[in-house]
C-alpha cells in the first residue's frame, strides 16, 4: 500500500508541475500579455512602457515555466528518494599511483 501511495504522489507532483508550468509560463506570462497588448492596441491606449513590460514578460515566460516544472520534478524525486547512482564513485578518493606510472 505504501508503494502505491508513493507512486500516486510522484505522479501528482509530475502532473501538478506540468500543469503549473503551462499555467504560469503559458497563460500568465505569455498569452495574457499578448491579449493585453492586443486589447490596448484596439482601444488606442498602447504606449511604449506597456510594450516593454509585456515584452519582458513574454521573453521570461519559458524561464518561469521551466522553473515551475523543475519544482514539480524535484518534489517527485524527493518523494522517490533517488540518489545519484554514481554518488560513491564521485566521492571516492583516487588511489595514489606508484612512481613511474603514466596516467
Amino acid at each position: 500500500m505504501k508503494k502505491m501511495t508513493q507512486q500516486m504522489l510522484i505522479l501528482l507532483c509530475n502532473v501538478l508541475g506540468t500543469i503549473g508550468a503551462l499555467y504560469v509560463g503559458g497563460w500568465i506570462m505569455f498569452l495574457r500579455p499578448i491579449q493585453l497588448l492586443y486589447s490596448s492596441f484596439m482601444s488606442g491606449t498602447l504606449n511604449v512602457q506597456l510594450v516593454l513590460l509585456c515584452g519582458i514578460r513574454i521573453l521570461l515566460s519559458t524561464t518561469f515555466a521551466g522553473l515551475v516544472w523543475c519544482l514539480g520534478y524535484i518534489a517527485s524525486n524527493y518523494i522517490k528518494g533517488n540518489e545519484d547512482p554514481d554518488w560513491n564513485v564521485l566521492n571516492a578518493k583516487p588511489e595514489p599511483k606508484e612512481q613511474g606510472e603514466w596516467n
